[in-house]
Formats: C-alpha cells, structure tokens, sequence
C-alpha cells in the first residue's frame, strides 16, 4: 500500500504533464502543488474571462506565488493584479523583481518598454526592446513593427540606428 500510495502522486503529475497545454484548469487540479501548472491555470483563465480582478485566477497566482517565489510568470500575474487594483507602486515593484530574477521574460519586458515610453525613457524603451529581441524569438513579431513605426519619428532615428548598428552576439 504505501508503493501506491507514492505512485499515485507521481502518476497524476504525469497525467497533469499532458493536460497542461489542453487543460491547465485540471493539471492544476490534479497537481495542486506544482506552481508551474498555476500559472498556465491562471494565465488561461485571465485570458478568456474577467482578467487578473478573477478571485479563482488571485488564488492560483497565490498558490503559484507560494510554490515557485522566484518564478517570473506568477510574479507577472501579481503585478497584473496589482496594476488591475491601481496599485502600480506595487505593479512596478513586481515587474522590476520579475526582471531582476530574468532577462527572458517577454512579459516584464513589454512592460518596461511601456513603462519606459510613459516616463519619456527612449534609451530604456530601446535597451529593453533590444533585450527583448535578444532573448526571445516571439519578440519579433510585436516588436518589429513598432520599432518600424517608430523611425517616422525624428527624434528616435538616431537611437534606433544606434541600436541596430551594433555587432550582433
């Protein structure tokens, strides 16, 4: 008893493995534990219903935050809810530790690239557009017509040549 007691658990994380791309909702339900799966819940559920204000998408972003502190995708969940609860110090907060822990995370980048444009920052805006399309190859896509757009502008022209004038890595 106590063998199937130890495969039970094992078996459905695999199980859940499976699921989380067709149905994050139930892996998470099955592994309560993994903050990983979470996260997908969460980030699915935000994204067909009513957002991060959602009180089933605050508890799993809550259980992913408890399993996984320093896990860039739960953080982001908890700065999207504290910028959905107009609390942007703690928004900021977030997203700032989110991008102390990765570089990689699209998700921290976009908001520092708005974040960046708001405050006037065109050098920050285009440091973290460069990290971005640095770090992650779904960058491209947003970002590149954007940066398209962008040469209109006089005053960008010079920092965005500079920016794709340097010797690649």
């Amino acid at each position: 008893t106590a063998a199937l007691a130890g495969a039970v658990p094992v078996a459905l994380n695999g199980l859940s493995i499976r699921l989380v791309s067709s149905d994050p909702a139930l892996a998470a339900r099955l592994s309560p534990g993994n903050a990983d799966f979470a996260v997908a819940a969460a980030t699915r559920r935000a994204g067909q219903d009513s957002g991060t204000r959602d009180p089933a998408v605050r508890r799993l972003v809550a259980r992913a935050l408890a399993r996984g502190v320093a896990d860039p995708a739960a953080i982001e969940l908890g700065a999207l809810e504290a910028g959905a609860d107009g609390d942007g110090h703690r928004e900021a907060r977030l997203f700032e530790l989110s991008n102390a822990i990765s570089r990689r995370s699209l998700g921290t980048r976009f908001w520092l690239i708005q974040n960046a444009v708001r405050g006037g920052d065109v050098a920050g805006a285009l440091g973290n557009f460069d990290i971005a399309l640095r770090t992650s190859t779904d960058a491209t896509a947003t970002l590149f017509p954007i940066l398209a757009n962008a040469t209109a502008d006089p005053t960008l022209s010079a920092p965005l040549a500079r920016l794709f004038d340097r010797p690649s890595d």
